[in-house]
């Protein structure tokens, strides 16, 4: 039986890399389940997009928001672990793009 990945990424000002990043996440030979972002700040995400538009172009993306002062690296990152089921999971940075 296959194992299922989720994918971690605290954003902050999100840009159009986060952007690239997220297509190329999608595009990844093994599926990912689930890509859970952490988003500090709600009014900075939806600069680059509205969010139902985004959830429907990553119908595999959820967003929880979360105020600046209550991002902590450990933290949040421990959050998302908290909120994802999946077999394995990447923590990952917003600007880091696989190929």
């Amino acid at each position: 039986m296959a194992k299922s990945i989720a994918v971690v990424i605290p954003t902050y000002k999100p840009d159009d890399k986060f952007l690239r990043l997220m297509n190329m996440l999608i595009r990844q030979s093994y599926p990912i389940q689930e890509i859970l972002i952490i988003n500090t700040e709600a009014s900075f995400f939806e600069k680059l997009v509205p969010e139902k538009d985004f959830l429907t172009i990553y119908p595999c993306a959820k967003i929880r928001h979360i105020r600046q002062d209550e991002f902590d690296h450990g933290g949040t990152r421990n959050l998302g672990m908290q909120h994802v089921t999946a077999d394995y999971v990447l923590c990952m940075t917003q600007d880091a793009v696989p190929y």
